[in-house]
């Protein structure tokens, strides 16, 4: 005590306070909008898809789909014109789920028509498959893209072809499943600034033709929408196909156009010497206001009321819904539509026992 007192060690030390609250972040929650100067978009292709954006493709089941994206991902990969569009050239990822050997005759085609090599452009696809609700599936897609940058930079698009094969036990009706993979998808969209394009199908119905079947989470989500489908004329000698925007978030829609599919041979033979042919879409040109397809939305109201049917109990809110993200109308279209319908006893009145 006696030496703690000559070293005036008998006072308490003082306890200095530690601050605990947390450092203001720097970044204000909000600020002030609409001052900035408008930025022009970046196009991908040109009037059709902007850099970094969600696509979709979707037809039925032999309507050619695969040869359209194909070709326009060749485009990208190469730096040619879609068609009369200008692209911007970049690395292209697909990843194909079926038809292996398919893929390989159709990009030889497409070789052989436009007289343009694929040997040294960034044009690759994948060597397993991979389910895109996977986590570790996901994470390996984002490890390639990282190994590659500093050789191909990030990839202008990546391709899934098609979306059924990509979700592999997922279901494609369950909008759980399709968030899942929506939230996937975007993560890679916005850290490479990618777009990511999905080719899918079409339901069974009459009414289903015009629209992508499964969950409605998936077209509310995409920016540029496409339909594709046969184009029937009689006594027509060449397969035409007609591409149809049906959806673009911050632009205007482009006009459909026709495309004939020209057979290409491969200069290869099979067992009966006969030779192996493929398919190239060559742009005709827009279809005539005179040729234009309207959609009975009537027919469609009737579509979804039987789909929301075998899901069991919905209200009329569901199935006003489900009308108007198909046709890409307002909510009060949807409506009188739905109204409509029951008026004309083509559906049940609610509520409904």
């Amino acid at each position: 005590k006696s030496a703690a007192a000559l070293l005036n060690l008998n006072e308490q030390p003082k306890v200095v306070q530690q601050d605990t609250e947390e450092p203001e972040s720097s970044t204000p929650l909000f600020k002030r909008i609409g001052l900035d100067d408008v930025a022009p978009p970046v196009w991908l292709v040109k009037s059709h898809i902007e850099e970094g954006t969600f696509v979709m493709v979707f037809g039925a089941s032999g309507a050619k789909k695969s040869f359209l994206v194909y070709d326009l991902a060749c485009c990208i990969a190469t730096g040619k014109e879609w068609h009369g569009h200008r692209v911007k050239k970049g690395a292209v990822l697909i990843i194909a789920g079926e038809g292996h050997g398919g893929l390989n005759r159709r990009l030889k085609g497409w070789e052989k028509f436009n007289n343009q090599s694929l040997k040294d452009v960034p044009l690759y696809g994948n060597e397993r498959p991979l389910i895109l609700t996977d986590d570790a599936d996901i994470a390996a897609l984002i490890t390639y893209i990282e190994e590659r940058i500093s050789i191909d930079g990030t990839p202008a698009l990546i391709v899934v072809d098609t979306l059924a094969r990509a979700l592999g036990a997922a279901d494609e009706r369950s909008g759980a499943d399709v968030n899942k993979l929506i939230a996937a998808l975007t993560g890679v969209i916005q850290d490479y600034r990618c777009a990511i394009l999905l080719v899918h199908h079409t339901g069974h119905s009459d009414a289903a033709q015009h629209r992508a079947r499964g969950a409605s989470e998936l077209p509310a989500a995409v920016d540029h929408e496409f339909r594709v489908e046969p184009y029937e004329e009689e006594g027509a000698q060449i397969p035409a196909t007609l591409l149809t925007n049906t959806k673009s978030k911050d632009a205007a829609l482009v006009e459909p156009v026709i495309f004939d599919m020209i057979t290409v041979g491969l200069g290869v033979c099979d067992e009966d010497m006969v030779e192996i042919d493929t398919l190239v879409p060559e742009l005709r040109g827009p279809l005539s206001d005179e040729e234009v397809q309207t959609i009975n939305p009537i027919s469609v109201v009737i579509d979804e009321d039987y789909k929301l049917r075998r899901k069991g109990d919905f209200k009329r809110a569901d199935l006003v819904r489900e009308v108007y993200v198909t046709l890409n109308g307002s909510r009060k279209q949807a409506e009188r539509w739905v109204k409509k319908a029951i008026e004309q006893g083509d559906i049940d009145d609610f509520p409904r026992s």
